[in-house]
């Protein structure tokens, strides 16, 4: 899978932010996000290759081989010892072939990806977590 640009028919992707999640924190994820959608194009990839080829949804011959970054969402959890954790979400748009959609917008399969930020190192834990729709 390959990440593109947003298309020109998508709509711009919201950033939903928990009242408790820290400013600063979502200036610092958006800082890295470049490595971020690195890590997002990796998990995205990896979904669909343990995806069976069954004739169920999601059918890989109908996606392009492409999807783009949307909506951002940001979630500040406790841990289990109370303290902090900084949870976020991204959106990948995987899109369909132009042959089975006869309209400019082609989003087939949503997978909300989602990462725990550790602000000592700046860095996205991405923990296997994924979440599939129709789109």
């Amino acid at each position: 899978m390959r990440l593109i640009e947003p298309p020109n028919w998508s709509r711009a992707a919201i950033h939903a932010v928990d009242a408790d999640f820290e400013p600063a924190m979502v200036e610092q994820i958006l800082k890295h996000l470049p490595v971020v959608l690195e890590q997002l194009q990796r998990a995205v990839q990896t979904y669909l290759d343990e995806t069976p080829d069954d004739g169920l949804f999601p059918l890989k011959e109908r996606m392009t081989g492409e999807f783009y970054a949307g909506d951002l969402s940001f979630h500040l959890h406790a841990s289990e010892t109370g303290t902090p954790v900084h949870r976020f979400s991204i959106l990948a748009h995987c899109l369909e072939k132009q042959e089975y959609v006869p309209t400019p917008d082609r989003d087939y399969l949503g997978l909300e990806v989602h990462f725990v930020w550790d602000a000592p190192t700046h860095s996205a834990i991405f923990e296997g977590d994924v979440d599939s729709s129709s789109i």
